[in-house]
């Protein structure tokens, strides 16, 4: 999937962090989300955020991304730390209309830094 619009709050910090009940569905339909980094807000209240307003897929900037399970992925989005997601937020502000793509990307063993896998716990076991 190429060339998809993606969404910013920016000039609203409320927006921006994808806080409860902050963005428009009007302003999101078919579009990504990019939700900026804060300590206050966890990422799972993003992804909220993300099927309340009905985006078609979004960007975390967290520090929390690992803790996420595989059965979390039922959309399309990515978590990035906040440095990626600053260079995120970077592109975002500089750029008049700017658009994602997102490809599957096979990942190559014993590449430094190595990649972070999501936390994974099979059902049943405790």
């Amino acid at each position: 999937m190429g060339g998809v619009p993606l969404y910013f709050g920016h000039g609203n910090r409320s927006k921006e962090i994808c806080d409860f009940n902050a963005l428009d569905s009007k302003d999101v339909e078919e579009k990504y989300i990019f939700c900026d980094f804060n300590s206050q807000i966890s990422v799972f209240q993003q992804l909220d955020e993300m099927y309340r307003t009905g985006a078609a897929g979004a960007i975390f900037s967290s520090d929390s991304g690992q803790f996420l399970r595989p059965c979390d992925f039922d959309m399309p989005f990515v978590t990035v730390i906040p440095k990626v997601g600053d260079l995120v937020k970077e592109y975002l502000i500089k750029t008049k209309n700017p658009t994602v793509s997102i490809e599957f990307v096979i990942i190559l063993l014993g590449t430094k830094p190595a990649p972070q896998v999501a936390d994974f716990h099979p059902e049943g076991l405790v």
